[in-house]
């Protein structure tokens, strides 16, 4: 941590203290000391006997790093703006916390080190149902490759149906925004990367870009022709190893249809869908059985099939968000003539699936 008390309760930064001075926990009050090295900024450091948990965890370069400068950034903005503000009502202390000329507080968390889906939700909840808002920054830890991992789900945003995802890179001082995140036709996640110097943004302009990812518009490259996996591909999942391919095929064979018979806007790619960890082929096969047996399908009948598949955890995407694929689907069923729309997000089948 940055700052620590003093004997006599004044808070003190870390850069303006002094080995002769004792120092405390502005939270578990219990002694801590000062570290002045080459590696990490000069910060404080509870004994190792010590079991405050309000810095369980260890403080890294980078997140000590990250914190100053987006500390001294918020204050070139002509911000109030506090570093490590101690809430004794939630026992929490937030890496910053900025009051707004309306009055409004927004608690800062730069997130370097890995957190878990049910730590991330009690703490966000803790903030809100405090009346605080809370914006969660990813560290360099969670740059974005060839794929997203669990992490990457739980600070996954979504805004007028694209997914964005950003991270700070302290050392270059680099804010990196991945707007359009998806599964192109090739199953490989792609994304637009836009790279902002955090000096060069205004505070304004930072929130939209948390909120709703570039400012941009990206262009959709795509080819809009719809591609769908070979048949060859197709007849492989019948030798493809793993419980999700076996209980697909298991329940092909109790329903008994074939991979051969099955129509071909089941494969349509990608076969990765974002927010769900099963091949599309098989959510939606679920969606044509439930749609034959009825002779109709509603979004209610989406939101129980929901309910039997594997969600990633994502704490900031809306139940509404996880609506889309299915409302993609029956556009696609709709133009190709297997149904129609009714009623508001109601379908009637015209000819059969199989």
């Amino acid at each position: 941590m940055i700052y620590a008390e003093t004997a006599n309760g004044l808070k003190i930064k870390a850069g303006d203290a002094s080995n002769q001075q004792s120092f405390r926990c502005p939270g578990c009050k219990s002694p801590v000391f000062l570290k002045q090295g080459q590696l990490k900024i000069a910060h404080f450091s509870h004994y190792q006997q010590s079991d405050c948990r309000q810095f369980s965890e260890g403080e890294t370069a980078t997140h000590l790093l990250g914190k100053e400068v987006i500390y001294e950034w918020l204050v070139n903005q002509g911000l109030s703006v506090e570093l490590e503000a101690w809430l004794p009502k939630l026992q929490q202390r937030p890496d910053l916390l900025v009051t707004t000329v309306e009055g409004n507080q927004i608690a800062i968390e730069y997130q370097c080190s890995p957190i878990s889906y049910g730590d991330l939700l009690k703490r966000t909840s803790g903030y809100e149902e405090n009346g605080y808002q809370v914006i969660w920054i990813c560290g360099p830890n969670y740059q974005l490759k060839k794929r997203l991992k669990n992490s990457h789900y739980l600070f996954l945003r979504h805004h007028k149906r694209r997914f964005h995802f950003l991270y700070f890179d302290s050392q270059s001082r680099h804010l990196y925004v991945y707007d359009h995140v998806h599964y192109n036709q090739h199953n490989h996640l792609v994304a637009v990367c836009y790279r902002y110097s955090l000096n060069s943004l205004s505070w304004q302009v930072f929130k939209e870009l948390y909120q709703t990812g570039s400012r941009r518009t990206c262009s959709d490259q795509q080819d809009k022709k719809r591609y769908y996996l070979s048949d060859y591909k197709r007849m492989a999942l019948l030798r493809q190893q793993g419980e999700e391919n076996k209980a697909f095929l298991e329940q092909l064979y109790c329903n008994r249809h074939s991979l051969a018979d099955l129509p071909n806007c089941l494969f349509y790619l990608p076969t990765k869908t974002l927010c769900l960890q099963e091949s599309a082929y098989i959510w939606k096969y679920h969606v044509l059985c439930e749609f034959e047996k009825k002779g109709s399908i509603t979004l209610s009948d989406w939101t129980i099939i929901l309910e039997t598949l594997t969600v990633f955890q994502m704490p900031f995407i809306s139940k509404e968000v996880l609506e889309q694929p299915f409302q993609t689907f029956m556009a696609d069923l709709v133009a190709l003539g297997y149904c129609a729309g009714v009623a508001e997000n109601v379908w009637q089948q015209k000819k059969r699936f199989f």
